[in-house]
């Protein structure tokens, strides 16, 4: 009868150390994905007000306290731009994205995240 007992504490409390740990890991993961966004709308804001000065260059990088945007800015059109973002911080692998913006609406147009 003990036995049982402690064995059944001792499964419970294993199953409880890993939802805790799983969801320890979700959060981590979920700041991440939120701190590379804003990264990177930062990041478009600064590049997109360069491009309406007419003030940008076609390549950099923007560094953060915990990570970094490099972008290309390519001229499609005579409005048009397409800027590429690759982005990285602590804990995620690179992300990239294609922003489309219209310097005459000064819209960004489409955002694919790849």
């Amino acid at each position: 009868m003990t036995l049982g007992i402690v064995l059944v504490t001792f499964f419970i409390l294993t199953a409880s150390i890993e939802i805790y740990l799983s969801e320890q890991k979700y959060l981590q993961e979920t700041k991440d994905y939120y701190f590379v966004n804003s990264m990177n709308l930062i990041a478009v804001k600064k590049i997109t007000n360069t491009i309406n000065e007419e003030k940008y260059s076609e390549s950099g990088s923007i560094v953060f306290e915990n990570g970094i945007v490099q972008y290309l800015v390519k001229r499609k059109e005579d409005d048009v731009y397409t800027i590429y973002l690759n982005s990285s911080n602590n804990h995620n692998p690179l992300t990239k994205n294609e922003i489309i913006y219209n310097k005459k609406t000064k819209q960004v147009l489409k955002w694919f995240e790849k």
